[in-house]
């Protein structure tokens, strides 16, 4: 953009993002042009540009990421949820891929913050596939018992079959949800 304040080109944030878009299909920088779009709220504009990079059969991780974060920051945590099964759809045995951080932690900080255990427990079998199981996972799904008020049967079972190894923060917060402790 500061090249069109040089250049005294006045061009409104929506035609800029026209503009990547058509660069976009000329170079294929399509995360670009998502990027723009999401950020002016146009998200049939973004769908249509990765729908478009899909014909391609790349995986477009980058590309799930920033839509997560939009249906996120919006607050649509189903819509999120289902962005993230399409991208852990599309890992494959021979390909180790790993969520953001600031995307695993929005989803985290959600759960906690709405005691929605079922969403937890959703986002914990997709992790599960991809192999991102670990102890901010089991914590995060803990603290989501504990705000909802619900207990959780067989949770040991369940942490030593993925070999996590317990801090004393998650050790204590099982006392509280978990009857067989």
């Amino acid at each position: 953009m500061e090249w069109m304040e040089v250049r005294k080109i006045n061009f409104a944030l929506e035609d800029y993002a026209i503009r990547l878009e058509l660069i976009a299909k000329v170079k294929g920088i399509s995360d670009a042009a998502i990027i723009a779009y999401l950020k002016h709220e146009m998200l049939g504009d973004a769908l249509s540009i990765l729908e478009n990079a899909m014909r391609s059969n790349g995986p477009f991780f980058d590309s799930w990421d920033m839509l997560m974060h939009y249906f996120l920051r919006i607050g649509q945590i189903k819509e999120a949820l289902e962005i993230m099964k399409v991208s852990v759809s599309r890992v494959r045995d021979d390909y180790e891929w790993r969520h953001r951080s600031d995307t695993v932690d929005k989803f985290l900080n959600y759960f906690i913050k709405e005691s929605d255990v079922d969403s937890a427990e959703e986002f914990y079998k997709l992790m599960k596939k991809i192999n991102c199981v670990d102890s901010s996972i089991y914590e995060t799904l803990v603290q989501t018992y504990v705000a909802s008020g619900r207990t959780l049967p067989n949770l040991r079972a369940r942490i030593e079959e993925d070999g996590i190894q317990m801090s004393g923060e998650l050790h204590d917060l099982l006392r509280s949800v978990c009857p067989e402790w």
